[in-house]
């Protein structure tokens, strides 16, 4: 070894350069270029290959979490990171099947956000038993924790995700032939969960698991939020529509989830897209639900008791007739593994009827009848289920089916008080509803123009599809009682017309169409009473019922009252308060009195016999006209009687054509009146008369009469009207009367029974009668032909002729007198003065040889006054004086 000076020492053939600080660095950079080169060109590698040895790496971890990986078809790596085409899952007995997945990361986001997988389409088929196995206990924190766990993205995002569900054992999850798809299954083994396109994204952070879904349904957005937070915390908030949902809970230490939260639903609008065929938006304004809950669960799920409690609030506003509702009611649901439980606290509705609309709505009803004023409603009502629901899950039919409601008034004083149960019965397809509905009026304020007690009963069958549908299942009853109506509100203190009764509708049928129009169908049983002035008249009715808008229509029936069968058809319009009623029948009539307590100035002392009618009758009735009453009537009666002690008339007949109203009656052709028998002063029989014109009777009795034609038979002849006469009321005429073929001898037996006479007498009698007052004036009757008069109890006579020498003349000669001729004069006033001139020719043959004698004979005095002057029995004086002084 030596040393040089320039610094160089070589040793045994080497030598060495001492080198320089800037050769030194230049080293060190070239090293770490080539080493991050060399990791560079690995990662490339590694990047470039992952096709070849991710999909094992990814096995191996799938396997580890419980995953099994059917099928991974992956392409090479493009800006933003691996695009995997096919992937194909299995988890616990579900499959996925992954279309064109994109696995890296997020341009452009932090690096907590950066690391991502974007699945375009995403199936799932959910493999479900109906076998009665056990279901295997879950902890919900636990699965969310694995879920968090087994997810090696930060965030997992899907376009497009559809649902199905396989219900048989054995069913492949994967078709054999075409692996790189779900198996399509039968129809009876797998049905799609979701109809609707369902997109979702999860995101992962370290102590946070958040997922979002949406879908639609009937074109609304459904989306749902769910965060949760390690260990025990959760968020969930749901919309549909205008519908809300939120909650927020977390683990308690007694391994329970505890949820709090709040609802709103705009039920309408919910229900344009829930329940199309349901039109609540045409009915609604608004009707709101909103409330709180309480959801507490186990957080291993089926280990211990669930309860959901629901504190809801309904308000709403009904759009015709407005009126606003409110209420509310408490839901709770609990239960263990089986069975869970489902029960609701008794709700109760309020309801408050706006008083313009309450107005309308009765004009409607009533179509301007206005026997049931808007102030006499109750504005507030409520509304409340008696009882409530104790059911086990899933709710069985028996549970829910039946509905019972109680309706009640919350009116004040002087309002009709109401109280309505009712029994919903709901089943698939239909629903049914049993009524009992009662109505009493206040005490205070009566209503003038309703029952004072009513009640309807009934079971209706309901069917709402475009329309609503009600029928009866059974009969709906309607009863009423002391049912009033005033005949006149000019005349308030005339005595009202009362009912009492029920109606039946059998084949029950009403058509409510959405436009607001009712159609009701049914056939109507009848059976009431009418009362006026204490007088009851029974009615029974049976005839089909139509209501149409505006109209009802009684078809033909028949009608059982006043002792007749009557067929009876009707119709009326609502809106112009006008009809008609028409009735056919006969029978034998009973309930005069109820009809004679209409008249007014009918008589107690009149007393009629009624016997058979037949009778067509057709009336018009219009509410908005006076008279409200229009009809006619062809009628005809049989053996009829009349009677006013003594008098009678018997077995009447009669055959009439009427035009009548409420006031009034006229006969369009002659009423033809017959009797067999009658007894007014004398006996009388074969009575017959023809009679037109008019009666009113609505202030007092006026009559505008004519009778065209009279005649009878008494004392062996007849009388008969000579020509027309006119008849007012009062009763006020003038009857021209011809007498002919009068049996003498029976007159004078009226008058005395100590005379005998014979022969026929003929003549003419102009009777005036002034407002019920009998006259006579200038009457002449004759002896048809020669006749006898004998006077008997001779005595008697003398001793009435006294020591008048003229009149014992005529004593001596009427004897045995044989008159040739016999005529009189006859006048007679009101206040029973006779006046009498006689005038006899003839003999007798056992006085003066049957010399001829005139007899003249002058009769002015008071048959009254001077029959008491002669002492004769008061008897034969009061007969007299019925029979004269009338």
């Amino acid at each position: 070894m030596s040393d040089s000076p320039d610094n160089t020492v070589t040793i045994e053939g080497a030598s060495t350069t001492k080198s320089s600080p800037s050769g030194r660095s230049r080293i060190r950079n070239v090293l770490i270029l080539g080493t991050l080169l060399g990791i560079v060109l690995a990662l490339l590698a590694s990047w470039w290959s992952a096709p070849q040895w991710i999909p094992p790496l990814a096995e191996e971890l799938a396997d580890r979490a419980g995953v099994q990986i059917r099928r991974l078809d992956m392409g090479r790596p493009g800006w933003g990171g691996w695009l995997i085409s096919d992937l194909q899952l299995e988890v616990e007995g579900n499959a996925f099947q992954v279309s064109d997945m994109v696995l890296g990361w997020k341009c452009c986001q932090n690096v907590e956000q950066s690391l991502s997988a974007s699945i375009q389409h995403l199936e799932v088929l959910v493999k479900t038993s109906d076998s009665s196995e056990s279901k295997s206990f879950v902890a919900v924190s636990a699965l969310l924790q694995t879920l968090h766990q087994r997810i090696p993205f930060l965030s997992v995002s899907v376009d497009s995700m559809e649902l199905f569900s396989v219900n048989e054992e054995g069913t492949k999850l994967f078709d054999e032939k075409s692996p790189d798809k779900l198996s399509p299954g039968g129809s009876s083994s797998r049905s799609k969960l979701w109809d609707a396109p369902v997109s979702m994204e999860l995101k992962r952070k370290p102590q946070e698991l958040a997922l979002t879904v949406k879908t639609d349904y009937l074109g609304q957005l459904i989306e749902t939020d769910m965060s949760w937070t390690f260990p025990g915390q959760m968020q969930v908030a749901a919309s549909f529509s205008n519908a809300e949902v939120s909650l927020e809970g977390k683990l308690s230490d007694r391994g329970l989830w505890e949820f709090q939260g709040a609802h709103f639903i705009d039920i309408p609008t919910v229900a344009i897209f829930t329940m199309p065929d349901v039109p609540l938006k045409r009915h609604f304004e608004t009707l709101l639900a909103k409330g709180s809950f309480r959801l507490t669960l186990p957080d291993v799920l089926f280990s211990a008791p669930w309860t959901l409690e629901v504190e809801n609030n309904v308000l709403g506003k009904i759009v015709e007739p407005q009126m606003t509702i409110e209420g509310e009611q408490k839901v709770i649901l609990n239960g263990t593994r089986a069975p869970e439980h489902f029960k609701l606290s008794p709700p109760t509705l309020n309801v408050q009827l706006a008083p313009g609309s309450l107005q309308e709505w009765l004009q409607v009803i009533q179509q301007g009848a206005n026997f049931l004023p808007a102030e006499s409603i109750a504005k507030r009502w409520q509304l409340a289920l008696n009882r409530g629901f104790d059911c086990d899950l899933p709710v069985s039919e028996e549970c829910w089916q039946t509905l019972p409601l109680k309706l009640s008034s919350l009116g004040n004083r002087g309002t009709l008080a109401a109280e309505a149960d009712a029994t919903v019965k709901l089943s698939e397809g239909e629903s049914f509803l049993q009524l009992e509905l009662a109505i009493t009026q206040s005490e205070s304020r009566p209503l003038a123009r309703f029952p004072k007690t009513a009640s309807i009963s009934g079971k209706v069958r309901l069917d709402h599809i475009s329309d609503t549908q009600v029928s009866g299942v059974g009969p709906v009853t309607f009863n009423w009682g002391a049912w009033e109506f005033p005949l006149s509100d000019d005349h308030p203190n005339r005595s009202p017309l009362r009912s009492d009764g029920t109606l039946s509708l059998k084949k029950f049928s009403i058509n409510l169409a959405d436009s607001g129009g009712m159609n009701l169908s049914s056939d109507v049983t009848l059976d009431a009473s009418l009362t006026h002035k204490q007088q009851s008249l029974p009615l029974k009715l049976e005839a089909p019922l139509n209501v149409q808008p505006g109209k009802v229509i009684l078809g033909r029936g028949t009608l059982n009252s006043l002792g007749l069968r009557q067929t009876i058809e009707a119709n009326y319009d609502l809106a112009q308060q006008k009809g008609w009623l028409s009735l056919q029948g006969d029978g034998t009539f009973k309930n005069l009195a109820w009809i004679q307590s209409w008249v007014p100035a009918w008589k107690k002392e009149l007393k009629v016999s009624p016997g058979s009618l037949n009778h067509v009758s057709f009336i018009n009735i219009d509410l908005q006209r006076s008279p409200m009453i229009q009809g006619r009537t062809q009628g005809q009666l049989e053996k009829w009687g009349v009677e006013m002690d003594p008098r009678y008339v018997r077995n009447i007949a009669a055959r009439a054509d009427v035009q009548f109203t409420e006031n009034d009656l006229r006969f369009v052709s002659p009423l033809e009146l017959s009797a067999d028998n009658a007894l007014a002063s004398v006996p009388l029989i074969n009575l017959s008369s023809n009679l037109k014109g008019s009666i009113r009777w609505a202030e007092g009795l006026h009559c505008d009469l004519q009778l065209m034609s009279a005649g009878l038979e008494t004392f062996g002849g007849s009388l008969t009207l000579l020509k027309e006469a006119p008849i007012d009321c009062p009763l006020t005429t003038f009857l021209p009367i011809q007498l002919k073929d009068l049996d003498l001898g029976q007159l004078v037996a009226v008058e005395n029974e100590n005379v005998q006479a014979t022969g026929k007498i003929a003549g003419f009698l102009p009777i005036n009668i002034h407002q019920g007052q009998f006259s006579i004036s200038g009457g002449q009757v004759a002896a048809q032909a020669p006749g006898t008069v004998k006077l008997l109890d001779v005595p008697q006579w003398r001793q009435m002729a006294g020591e008048n020498q003229a009149v014992m003349f005529a004593v001596d000669a009427l004897q045995n007198f044989h008159y040739q001729s016999l005529t009189s004069s006859v006048d007679y006033a009101p206040e029973g003065k006779l006046m009498l001139g006689v005038a006899m020719k003839g003999s007798n043959p056992d006085f003066r040889n049957g010399t001829p004698v005139n007899y003249n004979l002058n009769v002015e005095s008071n048959i009254i006054s001077l029959l008491r002057s002669l002492e004769i029995p008061d008897d034969l004086i009061k007969r007299l004086e019925e029979r004269y002084m009338q």
